[in-house]
């Protein structure tokens, strides 16, 4: 049977744990989940995806921006796959906030293009986004700048 492909982005909403008013405490130094979206029944996911732009193959356009109650928080931000159990992760991509936050519009000149991972989860596996922040915090999901656009490919079948 053959497989159905196709691209989207997973926005804040998307994910597990999802609260408006969740406030999520990170300590310095350490890797703190942040959110996490666990691929549903009969499904492949792989993050980030392909678009032909001018003759050529380009990735698709990602934005991670938290903030804290100073505003953008500072620190590492990455995403990790791991299996149901979380006993098998693997890292895919780990940028600093900066990079992440280039451009929250999709601006192929200014944004964060994620190419599509070789490295795809199935069925009940986990597809986290991790941040390591430079000073203890406590990220507000409520803040209106908070957001995430992260790009999949989902296959079906």
């Amino acid at each position: 049977m053959a497989k159905n492909a196709y691209q989207k982005t997973l926005r804040e909403i998307d994910f597990d744990d999802y609260t408006a008013v969740r406030e999520i405490a990170c300590t310095l130094g350490e890797w703190n989940l942040i959110q996490q979206y666990t691929v549903p029944a009969q499904q492949q996911i792989s993050i980030g995806g392909n678009e032909l732009v001018g003759g050529g193959t380009q990735g698709l356009h990602a934005y991670i921006r938290l903030d804290d109650t100073s505003g953008q928080a500072v620190g590492a931000i990455r995403v990790v796959m791991c299996d149901a159990n979380d006993a098998n992760t693997q890292v895919l991509i780990e940028k600093s906030h900066l990079e992440w936050s280039a451009s929250s519009t999709p601006d192929r000149t200014k944004s964060l293009l994620l190419p599509l991972s070789q490295i795809a989860v199935r069925e009940d596996s986990k597809i986290k986004i991790e941040y390591k922040p430079d000073a203890s915090n406590t990220i507000y999901e409520a803040d209106a700048d908070t957001d995430i656009q992260l790009p999949i490919t989902i296959e079906q079948g």
